[in-house]
């Protein structure tokens, strides 16, 4: 049940804006204005190498000028549609598919602490709990 709420939250839908506040990540999907909040590691893979990681936003390895996280993530996945939304069960470590070939790859990190949140324009929010890899489908009043 918590997979098929996903499905419909992000399934065929473009990522139409990433943001950065602190160590939280947030991926908007579609006009529906589905939102993916990521508090554990993730990183993005294209053409089996990794891309861009979640802790590279700010580093420099070399380059002229620290990486923007954001803007790098943005253009990976601008106008691409989510493909396949995919939970491992054990965990509940996230990856979406996108129709350009990005793999996004997020990892629940913590025994305790939720990885990740997705919620949609009603409100219906799945959370990933820390542990045992239980999503959780939270609902406002007015959806019960």
């Amino acid at each position: 049940m918590a997979l098929d709420l996903l499905e419909t939250m992000m399934l065929r839908l473009p990522c139409t804006d990433v943001e950065k506040t602190g160590h939280l990540w947030q991926f908007r999907f579609g006009d529906r204005h589905s939102t993916l909040n990521l508090e554990c590691p993730w990183r993005l893979i294209l053409d089996g190498a990794i891309a861009f990681g979640g802790d590279d936003d700010g580093q420099q390895f070399g380059l002229p000028a620290p990486l923007d996280g954001v803007e790098k993530t943005r253009k990976l996945l601008a106008a691409s549609l989510v493909t396949l939304v995919e939970v491992r069960e054990a965990c509940s470590d996230l990856t979406l598919t996108f129709d350009n070939g990005v793999l996004l790859e997020a990892f629940n990190g913590s025994s305790g602490y939720e990885g990740w949140t997705c919620s949609g324009k009603d409100g219906a929010t799945v959370v990933a709990q820390g542990g045992g890899g239980n999503l959780t489908i939270w609902k406002p009043s007015h959806l019960v």
